[in-house]
Order: C-alpha cells, then sequence, then structure tokens
C-alpha cells in the first residue's frame, strides 16, 4: 500500500503498472491520508507498492466496472444513484458515474439479467484469495450496487472498441 496526503482527487492508476488503484480514506486529527492500493494487477505483472498518478496523466488500463477484468469493450449508460447502505458501511456509497464499463462476459450477463453470474464473477477476481466470511461480507455489499445498477441503466450497451 502507499499513503499520500490528499490532494491527489479524481481516479488514480499505479505509474509503474499502469492498473486502476483502489483508495481508503483516513482522517486523522491533523490531516486526512489517502491509502493506494491495487485491487488486481494485470496479467503477469509482480506485486510492487502502488505509485498514485491522475487517471488521466497516463495511458491506463481500463477495467470493467463489474468483475475488473482488464480491457473493457462495452459502456453501459445509467444514471446516478445511491447504494442503499449496511450496519458495517460507515458512509453511504454514491455512483456517480453515468457510464460503466464492461467486459464481454459482463455485458452478455446484464443483457440476460444475469446478475448473480455477475456478482459471482467480480468475487471471483476481486476475493479469490480471502476466506469465506469475507467473500459473504463482500457479497453483501456488492448486491445493493448491481440492484441500483439495474435500477438506473438507462439503455442499452455501447460498444466502444
Amino acid at each position: 500500500m502507499s499513503e499520500v496526503p490528499i490532494p491527489i482527487t479524481g481516479p488514480t492508476v499505479c505509474a509503474t503498472c499502469r492498473a486502476p488503484l483502489g483508495v481508503e480514506e483516513k482522517v486523522g486529527p491533523d490531516e486526512t491520508v489517502l491509502t493506494f492500493f491495487h485491487p488486481f494487477l494485470p496479467e503477469g505483472v509482480e506485486p510492487h507498492v502502488p505509485e498514485p498518478v491522475a487517471a488521466d496523466s497516463i495511458d491506463a488500463i481500463g477495467v470493467c466496472d463489474f468483475c475488473l477484468a482488464p480491457g473493457p469493450r462495452w459502456t453501459f449508460p445509467a444514471k446516478p444513484f445511491m447504494q442503499e447502505t449496511h450496519e458495517q458501511d460507515e458512509v453511504p456509497w454514491a455512483s456517480p458515474d453515468t457510464e460503466w464499463a464492461a467486459c464481454d462476459d459482463c455485458k452478455a450477463d446484464i443483457d440476460d439479467d444475469n446478475y448473480p453470474a455477475v456478482i459471482e464473477r467480480h468475487l471471483q477476481r476481486r476475493y479469490r484469495d480471502e476466506s469465506r466470511q469475507v467473500r459473504a461480507l463482500a457479497r453483501v455489499q456488492i448486491t445493493p450496487m448491481m440492484r441500483g445498477f439495474a435500477a438506473n441503466r438507462t439503455g442499452p450497451a455501447v460498444r466502444e472498441y
């Protein structure tokens, strides 16, 4: 993980591998610190400390918003929405996105309204090395996001690449 005091804002990627980075915000008494991590590594890339840079400053690797697969070729239009919260969530999660990137597999499952398959693919990719308990908690948190997307989707997928 890599800690950076705020002013980095917006989507971030790793300067080393160009993969998108996840971020956790820690608010302290004197400053807020962002801790960056790799939610996944591109195939063939060895684990390393993330080097966060603004996504628009580098030729980043795009990922599927649903399962984190690299190189999505589709986008789905959707209205922004607020996800329902659970007791373990500190703050509600909001989707500011109006376009959701999708890989071929997720696109096909979304077209078929097969959201359980999309959720399972996400869990397999993001949480494959985690305990069943962690995977179960992740499923509880991901399911409302999928419901929110489904309810706020505004049209069919558009092929981007």
